[in-house]
Formats: structure tokens, C-alpha cells, sequence
């Protein structure tokens, strides 16, 4: 069954795997806005940018949109690339 639900809250609840945000891909198409806050996902490292990934429709997470989001993933792998750098030299 899929829902026309636009905005989810799960905030502080026990979501610990980005497997289980996927679940949301297929019964809430429409979802625009969720909030995964206080969640042990949001722990993980690229997490809001897996969360758009998986969420094509998805416009805010957690209060920050999708180009804060984008510009956090390119300043990551930005990071990454020097470590990458320095450490071969």
C-alpha cells in the first residue's frame, strides 16, 4: 500500500539501518520532509547523503535540505581525496 504521506517524524525512535529508511522508498513515495534525528542511523558517516539517494523525492532531512546535503558529500569526498594525497607522500 502506498501512501500520500509528505512529512514523517521518527525522531528519537531506533532506526539503525539505512535498510530500513528503504522501506519508506516504496510506501511513501511522496515523502518530501523526514526527520530521522536522535536515530542511531544518523550516526553513520554518509548518512544524509545515502538518505537522498534512496529518497529521490525526499527535499529535507532533519530539518537541512538536499543541497546542504550535497555540499556536505562533496566536502567529504574532498576530505577523503587529501587523506588519500597526503598519505602517499
Amino acid at each position: 500500500m502506498q501512501l500520500k504521506l509528505e512529512r514523517l517524524n521518527l525522531q528519537n525512535n531506533w532506526v539503525k539501518e539505512i535498510q530500513q529508511v528503504s522501506n519508506l522508498n516504496r510506501s511513501c513515495p511522496n515523502l518530501k520532509e523526514l526527520n530521522l534525528k536522535g536515530n542511531p542511523v544518523a550516526n553513520q558517516r554518509t548518512y544524509r547523503a545515502q538518505v537522498f539517494d534512496i529518497l529521490s523525492n525526499l527535499e529535507n532531512l532533519d530539518g537541512l535540505s538536499k543541497q546542504k546535503a550535497d555540499s556536505d558529500k562533496t566536502m567529504k569526498e574532498l576530505d577523503l581525496t587529501m587523506e588519500m594525497i597526503i598519505s602517499s607522500v
